[in-house]
């Protein structure tokens, strides 16, 4: 399809004029989808703000979101773009995009661009409100070897891997992830031991949920459940063989209750021993 935009430019295919009635009509089609994608993110942001960011409120704005990410756009359509964005808190999308649609002829387009360009470097894409469709979804426990596992060339007790792996039931890039040998062994000598512990630590749900509820009983308002489960983010694992030949695990993490913290989880074998926050 030939967009409303490129009309001033594009009046003819394979050298031939195009029938007025044709561009007419195409005019139409932009129009009315234009209008479509406007009137949808209105009613979805309303939705948001009087039900408080409801499951149903957000997977209609989500689900806009893909729909114009796939889209074929106009400029138009480039800023409703940069204003789900922008709702959802992808606030670096959202100026990256709007950098190349707004008019800075416009001295209301150059305030708006520099509240994004503040939101970009301040938050980025970190604090998004997240689509639970999508983090529900269960991933495989990731299994190492000992070709995974790398040496470091400064600190011999200091172990990296070469393999993301799932924690929390996230994904965590390798170069996140710190595992320190103090006990006198190889990391081979554990690898069946590191993997169960990890294979644990991949969907510990019930665990999280019911240690954060005991450790926050008092002075927190919100309690843990299965949606605040599937919202953490992990940013970070270190994975410790003590001397004593156990193992003990810290989790960098972080949640949607406290987004502007921290939330350290320290476990011992498969017993959590401590969840504060940070920051």
């Amino acid at each position: 399809m030939i967009l409303y935009g490129q009309f001033s430019q594009t009046f003819f295919v394979n050298g031939r004029d195009l029938n007025q009635g044709l561009v007419t009509k195409l005019k139409r089609e932009a129009y009315m989808m234009e209008k479509d994608y406007q009137s949808t993110y209105i009613e979805c942001a309303d939705e948001c703000r009087k039900t408080g960011n409801s499951k149903d409120g957000i997977a209609k704005m989500y689900d806009l979101l893909y729909r114009l990410q796939q889209a074929d756009r106009t400029k138009d359509q480039d800023l409703i773009l940069v204003n789900v964005y922008t709702f959802l808190g992808y606030h670096q999308s959202a100026y990256d995009l709007a950098k190349l649609c707004l008019e800075l002829v416009d001295r209301k387009n150059i305030a708006k661009l520099y509240t994004l360009e503040s939101k970009a470097k301040s938050h980025q894409n970190n604090f998004i409100i997240k689509d639970l469709r999508k983090l529900r979804q269960r991933n495989t426990p990731i299994t190492l070897h000992p070709v995974d596992f790398v040496v470091s060339a400064i600190d011999e007790n200091h172990i990296s891997i070469k393999k993301d792996i799932v924690v929390f039931n996230k994904i965590v890039e390798a170069e996140r992830v710190k595992v320190f040998i103090y006990a006198i062994c190889k990391p081979e000598d554990y690898i069946d031991r590191i993997n169960d512990y990890l294979f644990w630590m991949a969907d510990c749900q019930k665990e999280l949920i019911l240690f954060y509820n005991q450790e926050f009983a008092e002075g927190r308002p919100q309690k843990a459940d299965t949606d605040w489960y599937d919202t953490l983010e992990v940013f970070g694992l270190k994975i410790i063989i003590g001397d004593n030949g156990r193992l003990y695990a810290e989790v960098a993490s972080g949640d949607e209750y406290m987004t502007d913290h921290i939330l350290d989880v320290e476990m011992q074998e498969r017993e959590i021993l401590a969840m504060q926050y940070d920051g």
